[in-house]
């Protein structure tokens, strides 16, 4: 048995420095690429597999459609587990990281 963890791409919320905990932030035009270069990696690997789990948030649905590109896959109505999502962190999610950044709740 092989369990291969896949992070999301880089979301909108990365970009903006958050740690976006539960908002609900798509893919960056880079996250787009990087889970298209992963798919096609994962492709050229062979790798097919026999279970898929992810969150319902945006920025995991959106980074499963691109994985899923390759194989030609239908992908069902998602049925998430509330175990595969992001934890909330309160104020902390809106800090946002590097010099000059903002701060709230801290």
């Amino acid at each position: 048995m092989r369990i291969l963890f896949i992070r999301h791409g880089e979301s909108t919320g990365n970009v903006a420095g958050r740690m976006a905990g539960q908002s609900d932030d798509g893919l960056s035009p880079l996250g787009c690429h990087q889970s298209t270069q992963l798919a096609q990696w994962l492709y050229t690997q062979g790798w097919q597999p026999s279970h898929i789990y992810t969150s319902s948030l945006r920025r995991a649905v959106e980074t499963l459609a691109i994985l899923a590109v390759p194989w030609a896959w239908l992908l069902p109505a998602l049925d998430t587990a509330w175990s595969m999502e992001a934890r909330g962190r309160g104020a902390v999610e809106v800090v946002k990281s590097g010099a000059g950044g903002e701060r709230r709740g801290w």
